[in-house]
């Protein structure tokens, strides 16, 4: 009567190990659908692309030109006076030469500073358009990859919608067997 038990009892335990194993493996099962369903129809973050602005600096510019302005502007004044035959000896042509340094310093300058504000100016709405047409063609692919994601996440969407009745599925299974 003993063996008979021992038998009863071996098989017995076979069976609650294949319940375990069953429960297990239906554990896992939903545990992957689970995470199936979390990774799928999420949309990406796509950022919007950079928008630079140029970098001239009128103050630069403006300076660039208020010093070749004042070369320049010391140049001719400085030929001009040679040419005029105002520098006669040593002294004379010491006195013109800085005379017409320091003329051509604050003449050719002041002249610097509306050329280079023009020039700055000019110079930024060709780079601003350059960089807005680049920024444009930058927007239209980011507008295609949001609807290549969007097409992505529609049909995600749908193998989801078939993980998450699967997954129904099989809690109320899982719940019958446990009994609630």
């Amino acid at each position: 009567m003993a063996s008979l038990a021992y038998e009863d009892l071996k098989e017995y335990m076979a069976i609650i190990l294949e319940m375990e194993k069953a429960n297990f493996i239906q554990k896992q099962t939903l545990n992957n659908i689970y995470q199936k369903c979390r990774r799928l129809g999420n949309k990406k973050t796509i950022p919007l692309p950079n928008h630079y602005k140029n970098g001239v600096s009128v103050l630069a510019t403006v300076i660039v030109c208020s010093i070749i302005g004042a070369v320049f502007m010391s140049i001719f004044l400085i030929v001009q006076e040679a040419t005029a035959g105002r520098m006669d000896g040593f002294w004379g042509i010491i006195v013109s030469t800085i005379a017409c340094i320091i003329v051509g310093v604050i003449v050719g300058g002041l002249g610097g500073i509306p050329v280079g504000i023009v020039i700055a100016m000019v110079l930024k709405l060709i780079i601003n358009k350059r960089y807005d047409k680049q920024y444009q063609i930058a927007l239209k692919e980011r507008d295609k990859e949001i609807e290549k994601d969007n097409i992505r996440v529609k049909n995600e969407n749908v193998v989801k919608n078939r993980y998450i009745k699967q997954y129904n599925l099989l809690m109320e299974k899982n719940l019958k067997l446990i009994g609630i």
